[in-house]
C-alpha cells in the first residue's frame, strides 16, 4: 500500500532534449505514491507548461538561475515543506518503469535502515555501466578522469556482476532515492560544488548515518554520454570540483573514509528485503 507515502521527484533541466522530459513525466504519471516533481529549469530559454500537449497536475515548473546540479536542492527543500517521505533526485536522461521505482520506494519502506537505495544502471544496449562504487581516494578519481576503467575494489561490481545487494560509499547522482528524513539530519547537496563532487559528497554524509544499498534487482537505463571527458570547460569544471571534494574531507590522510570502506568490506552483502510486484 502507498497510501501513506508522498515521494517527490527533482529534475534539473539544462538545455535538456524535450523528449527526455516527456518520457519521464509519461511514466512517472503512473508511479501510485508520487506527491510532486519539481523541475527546475537552469536553461537560458525555459520551459513552460505551454509546452506540453498534456502539462501533468503533479509537475511544478521552477525558473532558475544556473548553479549546476545543486539546484536539486530547491527540489529537496520543497519536498521537505511537502512532508515527503522519500526524496529522488533524478536524470531526465535516465528511464524505467513505474513499476521498478514504486517496488523501491516499497522496498524502502520495509527497510528502514537504508537511507538511500540504488539500482542497477545499465546502457540502452544492456551493458552495466558500473555506477555502485566505494568512496574514492585521489590517485583513483583522477585515473577516471584520465579515462581508466577498471580499478581494483573502487568498482563494487568491477569483478563480476553482483546478484545481491550490497552496501556502498558513493553511487551516481543520475538516480538518487533517498529517505527525506535523512535529508533533514544530514544536510542538503554542498552548493560550493556546481556540478561533479557533490554526489560523492552527499553519499559520504548517508553512508555516515545510514545504510547506502546498491539494489541489482532493481534495473533502470542511463543515456550516458561521458560529456565531461569530450568538453574542455566541463572537464576543468570537474577537476576543480574534484579539487574541492578532497579539499572538504581530506586528500590521501582521511580516516573516516578509511573506516567506512574497512567497514564495507568487512561486512559487503546487505540482507534487503525486496518487496515483490504484489
Amino acid at each position: 500500500m502507498t497510501r501513506n507515502i508522498k515521494l517527490t521527484i527533482s529534475i534539473v533541466l539544462f538545455n535538456t532534449p524535450f523528449f527526455q522530459v516527456e518520457r519521464a513525466l509519461r511514466v512517472l504519471q503512473n508511479v501510485e505514491s508520487l506527491s510532486r516533481v519539481y523541475l527546475i529549469d537552469n536553461s537560458p530559454t525555459k520551459i513552460s507548461a505551454s509546452d506540453f500537449d498534456n502539462f501533468p497536475q503533479f509537475c511544478e515548473i521552477i525558473h532558475n538561475k544556473n548553479n549546476g546540479y545543486v539546484a536539486h536542492n530547491i527540489g529537496i527543500r520543497r519536498a521537505m515543506e511537502d512532508g515527503s517521505s522519500y526524496h529522488l533526485v533524478l536524470n531526465a536522461d535516465v528511464s524505467f518503469t513505474a513499476m521498478t521505482l514504486e517496488r523501491m520506494v516499497q522496498t524502502m519502506e520495509s527497510n528502514k535502515d537504508v537511507g538511500m537505495l540504488f539500482p542497477k544502471v545499465i546502457f540502452q544496449d544492456g551493458r552495466n555501466q558500473r555506477l555502485a562504487k566505494r568512496l574514492p581516494n585521489p590517485v583513483e578519481l583522477f585515473l577516471r578522469l584520465c579515462g581508466l576503467k577498471n580499478i581494483p575494489r573502487f568498482d563494487i561490481t568491477s569483478s563480476s556482476d553482483s546478484v545481491r545487494p550490497v552496501r556502498i560509499s558513493f553511487a551516481s547522482g543520475c538516480f538518487m532515492l533517498m529517505r527525506t528524513e535523512l535529508l533533514r539530519k544530514i544536510g542538503l547537496m554542498d552548493e560550493r560544488f556546481f556540478m561533479y563532487g557533490e554526489d560523492i559528497d552527499l553519499c559520504r554524509r548517508i553512508s555516515s548515518q545510514s545504510e547506502l544499498v546498491y539494489a541489482p534487482c532493481f534495473e533502470i537505463a542511463h543515456d550516458f554520454d561521458g560529456l565531461s571527458k569530450r568538453n574542455l570547460k566541463l572537464l576543468l569544471v570537474h577537476v576543480v570540483n574534484v579539487v574541492r571534494y578532497f579539499n572538504k574531507w581530506g586528500w590521501f590522510f582521511d580516516n573516516n573514509r578509511k573506516n567506512i570502506i574497512c567497514e564495507h568490506q568487512a561486512n559487503p552483502s546487505f540482507p534487503l528485503i525486496v518487496k515483490n510486484e504484489n
